[in-house]
């Protein structure tokens, strides 16, 4: 719980930390500059300063999770450190260059002490030879060795053990041997008594005949469909003609039902027959299996995090490019000319208040439980508004954008998270208009049984069918569109995914390469009987605008004046207190029909502001405005007593119509 207090207080002082950093930064110049901008693009200008303080703060997060993928690549080294078998690496001379923590305990040494030692001291004398054979074919043939070998402890115990030697090329380009060593020294004893011993012992001959097997190998010999006094399957045959002709020990892995065996097959030339001596790797194969998920998960988690921080890099400065060149023209220009700069600055710094907003958004709902907000509404008309936001954007004019509503389903009204809907089809429509040059982009739903689906299909590159699971990760971004030079940071879908996730609906794509896709949403609604009728504002109560005396609430001066610019020539009085405790004054001596409360104040904040002001005048309108980011930061304002809530940075049409709202409700 007290994390979770110090996370919110976090949060909180995230905003007025950006803001001071923004402040001692500004030079003489840039205050001179912003000074000569318009009103609202000195707001414009500020708020991309405090939004760039605050992605930085979001890189920090990306660079600690570096941290975290060194911790991953950390627990490899732990996982080779503790493994149940001893490792090492021996280099053409003979001496140990490397070797885990668990061979150093067979040996009864330090790892240190092991290092640039021959490996030869600490096997038997009368073993040395056999030692020095299978090495000397491993670095000639290049193929794997195994024998069985006496070890020599630092103590002069002895144990058995099973050496399997394989090679590999340093990163010197120079051939070593890698090690493993097993402790078989209990198998090694339990060869006298067969039957006692735990694992399959059995005997084959040279034709492949099974002459013995004790009770434990039943099992084995199930899985192979054989007995004794038959023949075993005809690559185990092989194997064993192999090991006889050679007359070497080879060792070869098998898996049945879930158990990993070692078979270790063992040749007594002179009699013609191999003994099989079976010791069980499960869990060794097991931890060979996570050690190699941990690496490659590892490697590819660094890998995502890198490209996404180079493609971020390039979302943020194609932007402030734009922003810095055309403002810094802007302060050249006149007439129309500086008219179409600032069109360029706008559109550059919502393009990137965007992209702050999709990083705030993932990293909130990987974070915190987001609650699911039903309202009524029309699937039709949201389509309808969502089709014709794209219709107006649709660039290059080679895109038909149409949308297919189903006769019997035009007056369904539903109750659902219209909001969440809303942004997942938008993201939808985003690539698709994105994706493709030309043909058309169409959008529809339909109802299947209980749910809803909703649809975005387009004519335009496609998606391959290995990427089609992918695409839905975070920062995923696929082949195509990287070739194909397209931005985007690879969020849109992501966060589509944890939205749906929340409406305990369902998402998916169906897509062929240079024939489009198409994309839906599937979620449980409610039917609501009665028609839908939309809000149609009164327009006798927009004309009494200018009858208003508004009180504002905001400690940051350029936030205050740019409502001021918005409001002095619509509304009859505006005054201003500096923080809470001057709005409660203030509201305790005038006659106010509205006030505009910020929640982030000096001495006294706006949740608390609110609600005493709600005490003295609860049929008082307040409407919250503020810079948070917290989901349940509109909820928190809503309990407190106000009527309506704004999120900075907000543009002059917002704010009015949220005005319009709360008057003619009032």
């Amino acid at each position: 719980m007290a994390k979770e207090k110090s996370n919110d207080n976090h949060n909180k002082d995230l905003r007025s930390w950006a803001e001071d950093v923004c402040l001692k930064k500004t030079t003489a110049f840039m205050k001179k500059f912003e000074s000569d901008l318009p009103a609202d693009m000195q707001k414009l200008f500020h708020e991309l300063q405090v939004h760039q303080i605050e992605l930085e703060v979001q890189n920090e997060t990306l660079r600690r999770t570096q941290t975290e993928l060194d911790s991953a690549s950390e627990r490899y080294v732990n996982l080779y450190d503790t493994a149940p078998v001893g490792y090492c690496t021996v280099n053409e001379d003979g001496r140990i260059i490397e070797a885990n923590l668990t061979i150093a305990d067979m040996l009864g040494v330090s790892r240190n002490t092991l290092l640039n030692q021959a490996f030869t001291q600490f096997i038997k004398a009368e073993d040395q030879d056999i030692y020095y054979l299978h090495s000397k074919n491993l670095f000639k043939k290049a193929e794997d060795q195994t024998c069985d070998l006496r070890i020599v402890k630092k103590d002069k115990t002895i144990f058995w053990g099973h050496i399997t030697e394989s090679i590999a090329i340093n990163i010197d380009h120079e051939p070593v041997c890698r090690i493993v060593i097993n402790d078989i020294t209990d198998h090694k004893q339990l060869e006298m008594f067969p039957n006692e011993n735990p694992a399959p012992v059995m005997r084959v001959d040279k034709d492949g005949i099974l002459l013995y097997a004790n009770s434990n190998s039943m099992p084995l010999l199930t899985h192979w469909k054989t007995s004794v006094k038959s023949k075993l399957p005809e690559l185990w045959c092989e194997r064993v003609g192999k090991a006889l002709e050679q007359n070497q020990t080879m060792e070869h892995e098998i898996r049945y039902n879930g158990v990993s065996l070692s078979l270790n097959l063992c040749p007594i030339k002179e009699m013609d027959y191999i003994n099989i001596y079976a010791y069980d790797i499960t869990d060794r194969k097991h931890n060979e299996i996570e050690l190699i998920k941990a690496k490659e998960l590892a490697d590819e988690n660094n890998n995502l995090k890198s490209a996404f921080l180079r493609n971020m890099a390039h979302e943020i400065r194609t932007p402030m490019n734009g922003i810095i060149g055309f403002s810094s023209l802007m302060m050249e220009a006149e007439g129309n000319k500086k008219d179409e700069y600032a069109v360029i600055v706008q559109k550059s710094t919502e393009q990137l208040l965007a992209l702050v907003e999709d990083l705030l958004l993932i990293s909130r709902l990987q974070s915190e439980k987001i609650s699911i907000k039903s309202f009524k509404f029309s699937p039709a008309e949201l389509l309808m508004d969502i089709s014709k936001t794209f219709s107006l954007d649709n660039i290059n004019h080679n895109l038909d954008i149409i949308t297919k509503i189903p006769d019997q389903y035009k007056d369904l009204t539903i109750l659902a998270d219209v909001d969440k809907i809303k942004q997942i089809i938008t993201n939808f429509s985003s690539n698709a208009v994105k994706y493709t040059s030309k043909g058309s982009i169409e959008f529809g739903f339909d109802i299947k049984n209980k749910d809803i689906e909703f649809y975005v299909k387009d004519t335009g590159m496609g998606i391959p069918k290995k990427e089609q699971k992918l695409i839905f990760d975070n920062f995923y971004r696929g082949s195509e569109v990287i070739s194909h030079a397209i931005r985007g940071t690879g969020l849109g879908l992501s966060i589509s995914n944890e939205l749906v996730r929340t409406l305990n609906g369902k998402i998916g794509v169906s897509s062929k390469p240079n024939h489009g896709s198409r994309f839906h949403l599937t979620i449980p609604f409610k039917k609501i009987k009665k028609g839908y009728n939309k809000e149609v504002l009164q327009q006798t109560k927009l004309n009494k605008l200018n009858e208003l005396n508004i009180l504002v609430a905001e400690d940051e001066p350029m936030n205050y004046h740019y409502i001021e610019i918005i409001l002095k020539d619509i509304v009859k009085r505006i005054d201003h207190a500096m923080n809470g405790k001057e709005a409660v004054e203030l509201a305790s001596k005038n006659c106010y029909d509205l006030i505009l409360m910020d929640l982030k104040m000096p001495i006294m904040d706006g949740f608390v502001a609110t609600q005493k002001i709600k005490q003295q005048f609860p049929n008082l309108p307040i409407i919250v405005q503020t810079a948070y980011v917290r989901s349940d930061d509109k909820e928190l304002a809503l309990q407190s007593g106000c009527d309506h809530f704004i999120r900075k940075p907000f543009k002059k049409d917002d704010l009015l119509k949220i005005i319009n709202e709360v008057m003619i409700s009032k």
